[in-house]
């Protein structure tokens, strides 16, 4: 005959057994959710950033753009204007005369504190700071791009004139800002254009 006792203890044991495969299985679940969540973070802020330097970047364009037209307009420059009335400052970004191909820091890195910037809106971009989609799939960018030009003196040899072209541009997200320059060369007698170099920057605050 079977043990009464012994078949409860065997039942008991069961149980138990039962009991940590589901808690091991509850926590295996919860760590992989974790991590599924995560790498879609990571993989948003990816997308921002992208955008944010895609946006950086039609801004510089256009003002090499601009500077290939040969308008010629240059003075002192102040306050946000629209792309519209776009000129070489005569006033550094900086404050003071710096190398374009140094790295932006301090006041310098936030447009917000720029002594002026020049806004400019491609077509095909929508601007909502409160961010959502926009029409075709496409996203609210937080705030236009910008860009601001400075006179960086004469080219070596009298190739022609170099000027530093600083843009930004933001993705969806306010904090997302990124920040490319170039040295960008205006032949004296050509007007065409050949682009320097140019760097980006990461996060930082969005212009006021």
């Amino acid at each position: 005959m079977t043990d009464p006792r012994t078949g409860r203890l065997a039942a008991g044991y069961v149980l138990i057994v039962c009991l940590l495969l589901l808690i091991g299985a509850s926590l295996a679940a919860v760590a992989l959710l974790r991590s599924s969540t995560l790498q879609e973070r990571m993989a948003g802020q990816t997308r921002e950033k992208q955008r944010a330097f895609e946006a950086a970047q039609a801004a510089l364009r256009f003002g090499e753009r601009w500077l290939d037209a040969g308008s010629g307009l240059s003075g002192p420059c102040a306050g946000t204007q629209p792309a519209s009335v776009l000129q070489a400052c005569t006033n550094p970004l900086g404050g003071a005369s710096a190398s374009c191909l140094t790295t932006l820091a301090g006041a310098q890195a936030d447009p917000s504190l720029w002594p002026a910037r020049f806004e400019f809106t491609p077509a095909a971009m929508a601007v909502d700071a409160a961010g959502g989609v926009a029409g075709g799939g496409d996203i609210h960018y937080a705030a236009p791009p910008g860009l601001y030009i400075e006179s960086a003196g004469p080219a070596p040899g009298g190739a022609g004139q170099l000027y530093c072209v600083t843009a930004y541009g933001f993705g969806g997200a306010p904090g997302t800002l990124s920040i490319v320059r170039s040295l960008y060369l205006v032949p004296g007698s050509s007007g065409g254009g050949s682009g320097g170099s140019s760097g980006s920057s990461g996060a930082g605050a969005p212009p006021s």
